[in-house]
């Protein structure tokens, strides 16, 4: 989900999901810097059979060039 480019020329995301396959059970969360990865709550079906589950990384600030 992208916010508006702010004047400073960065684009905020509040959040980006990633499938991982495999168990959950070694997951840890994490945080470096200001960025976020944790097991997602909510999240769109993936329709896999694979055991896997969903992290979701946040925020995210990347630099905007138009």
């Amino acid at each position: 989900m992208p916010l508006e480019p702010e004047k400073s020329g960065y684009i905020d995301y509040l959040g980006v999901q990633y499938i991982v396959c495999g168990e959950w059970d070694d997951f840890t969360e994490t945080v470096i810097d200001s960025v976020n990865a944790r097991i997602a709550e909510s999240h769109p079906s993936t329709g896999m059979d694979e055991t896997h589950f969903v992290i979701e990384i946040y925020p995210i600030r990347l630099k905007w060039v138009m």
